[in-house]
């Protein structure tokens, strides 16, 4: 829980509030799967039922962790200098790890989590933290990948 290494280099805690935008992510992308899957005449009946069914587990699997308010979503995250992470999920629980990697784009930023050969992605999009805050953790995650390539 919030354990630095380092009195000099303490975590900073970035609260996250629901995001409207991963719940219609959430909601449109298997739709949009399931509808294109139906739709490929090629396939037999079994390999769409198939692959209809793998959509929606992947969909449920998905869901659990990142649906705003669920006991696995992420309600926080606490970041060090030198990439080290934790997150606080809904339910009250610290998952620590390493940043293995990221994808920094304005308005989104997704983080992979490793602690041992545990992985966990986590989903930040802007209004899950408001503007500000987005753009200090967007400059952290820059930063802790540059000192991750160096080690």
């Amino acid at each position: 829980m919030l354990t630095s290494s380092n009195a000099y280099e303490p975590f900073r805690v970035y609260p996250l509030r629901p995001s409207r935008s991963v719940a219609i992510f959430l909601l449109v992308v298997p739709a949009l799967s399931m509808v294109a899957l139906v739709s490929v005449s090629v396939l037999s009946m079994l390999l769409k039922t198939l692959a209809v069914l793998a959509c929606c587990v992947v969909s449920a699997l998905a869901w659990r962790l990142h649906w705003p308010g669920a006991a696995q979503a992420p309600a926080a995250i606490a970041v060090a200098a030198d990439g080290r992470c934790e997150v606080q999920t809904t339910n009250g629980q610290w998952l620590s790890g390493q940043l293995k990697d990221a994808f920094v784009a304005p308005y989104l930023i997704i983080l992979t989590l490793r602690q041992g050969l545990k992985r966990r992605a986590v989903t930040i999009p802007v209004d899950a933290l408001g503007a500000e805050r987005h753009r200090q953790l967007r400059a952290w995650t820059q930063l802790a990948r540059r000192v991750n390539e160096h080690r």
